[in-house]
């Protein structure tokens, strides 16, 4: 399985353990046609904050954001490959 795959699944059972996985969410389908709605997203964002390590900005809470898994995992991308890029520029300023 590669990091793609394996992070989507870890995103999946993220959302699942949020809402009980019942029914068990589906990787290819909406979240929102899968009973995942605003309520729900609160537990989704702090357990996705603590578990990847990143902080949402208040931009980033759009609905398109977490309209799906692969949007929540591009998103996590996004803000991983940010983080790397800030680590490696304080790194530098300080050699």
């Amino acid at each position: 399985m590669n990091t793609m795959e394996s992070m989507k699944r870890e995103i999946c059972s993220i959302v699942s353990g949020v809402v009980d996985g019942n029914p068990p969410i589906a990787e290819d389908q909406d979240l929102p046609s899968q009973g995942v709605h605003s309520v729900y997203m609160v537990g989704v964002l702090v357990r996705l904050e603590e578990h990847y390590g990143v902080e949402f900005a208040g931009n980033e809470l759009s609905s398109t954001h977490f309209q799906s898994i692969d949007s929540i995992y591009q998103l996590i991308q996004r803000k991983l490959a940010d983080q790397q890029e800030t680590n490696d520029s304080s790194r530098g300023e300080h050699v």
